[in-house]
């Protein structure tokens, strides 16, 4: 079986939001193991219900997002850098939100002109260098951020740089430890050092997630030692905020 390297195009987000779903994991309810058969019997059914309910809250919460993230590449599938010329502050973050690029390791279904098999994928955007860490939905982020504002929480200066922002970066389980994840990381460094023409990449990472972490410091990344932390942030204020630097001539 060969799966190629692409742009994720408007037709293949449904199969990508379902693999980013199964790869990140989804919560479920799970039985206890010494319930009676006339407890599991009686329980199996609700729990089928609300997991199911669940799944499908799951799906569209992650399609709606990254519908909304790419949306201005739908029309025309490429790698270039979102235009922000000429732009307000309120424009560029606009624009920023609806310009991602989703790369996905992937085959087409057999019999399929629309389906696709995808065991790798990860995102790149632009993100405010505030070290918040993105909703799937952008209007959330905006929203939040417009909180932070008004209450003076936050890096109100960094936020105000755009830069080039790692995400959902995820390997199918079947397929870890082919260095599918690194590989995929070059990618995205390539394509915002020398297409985007900047010189950070930055990212989140869960500081207990060895694996991803590993990977990450190991190709260069670095702890910018800074936290979106306002009082409602929980645990996310624990996740750490990596960048990695290319060189000085860039943006």
């Amino acid at each position: 079986v060969v799966y190629e390297l692409c742009i994720v195009e408007e037709k293949d987000l449904p199969d990508v939001s379902r693999f980013v779903i199964e790869a990140f994991g989804a919560d479920a309810i799970a039985l206890a193991g010494n319930l009676n058969n006339f407890e599991r019997a009686f329980l199996e059914p609700a729990v089928n219900i609300l997991n199911g309910y669940s799944g499908l809250v799951a799906y569209a919460e992650v399609y709606s997002g990254i519908f909304s993230r790419t949306k201005d590449r739908h029309e025309v599938v490429d790698i270039s850098p979102p235009s922000l010329d000429g732009m307000s502050r309120a424009e560029k973050l606009s624009k920023a939100a609806r310009t991602s690029i989703i790369l996905a390791l992937a085959r087409r279904v057999p019999a399929s002109d629309w389906r696709v098999d995808v065991i790798a994928s990860v995102e790149l955007r632009l993100q405010p260098c505030d070290a918040k860490i993105p909703f799937s939905l952008p209007w959330l982020d905006k929203f939040e951020r417009k909180i932070a504002e008004v209450l003076k929480i936050g890096s109100a200066d960094k936020a105000r740089d755009l830069q080039p922002y790692l995400s959902n970066l995820c390997v199918d389980e079947r397929f870890r430890g082919q260095k599918l994840g690194k590989s995929l990381v070059r990618c995205i460094e390539d394509i915002s050092t020398t297409t985007w023409d900047y010189s950070s990449l930055f990212l989140h990472v869960d500081l207990e997630n060895m694996p991803a972490l590993n990977l990450y410091k190991g190709e260069g990344y670095v702890d910018v030692k800074r936290r979106w932390n306002p009082f409602w942030a929980g645990r996310a204020a624990d996740i750490g905020y990596f960048v990695k630097k290319f060189g000085k001539d860039k943006k």
